[in-house]
């Protein structure tokens, strides 16, 4: 059970920097909310490219979460899956010069109402 422990405290030191470099991204998109006129809200996420010239044409990235995104916090949807690291390694923002939009669907939502427990799927018509 000491030998649990230690190992738990142990591992939780290795996450701290990168927690931390998560976070640090995290805060370079601007967290907002949309209000629907039928009384519904959307958090996202939003960023723009590192350098922005007037009359030049950016590429948008619309970044959809996977499940353990989902929440009300506006962070987690950029915290599943390491998306946040992938943009940095992809260079999305240094070398594609993209905007991001990434929305986050509320706790027990989804993107699209289908089974998730069947190995097929059709689009609901």
């Amino acid at each position: 059970m000491k030998n649990q422990a230690i190992s738990i405290i142990l591992l939780g030191f290795l996450f701290i920097p990168t927690c931390t470099q998560t976070k640090e991204e995290i805060d370079k998109y601007v967290a907002k909310a949309w209000q629907s006129p039928l009384g519904g809200t959307l958090l996202y996420r939003f960023r723009a490219p590192e350098k922005v010239e007037r009359e030049k044409k950016y590429p948008l990235l619309f970044f959809l979460h996977g499940a353990g995104g989902r929440g009300n916090d506006n962070k987690g949807q950029l915290q599943d899956a390491a998306a946040v690291d992938a943009f940095v390694k992809q260079g999305v923002f240094s070398k594609h010069s993209s905007y991001v939009f990434a929305g986050q669907v509320s706790e027990g939502k989804r993107w699209v109402d289908v089974d998730w427990s069947t190995l097929e799927h059709k689009m609901p018509p």
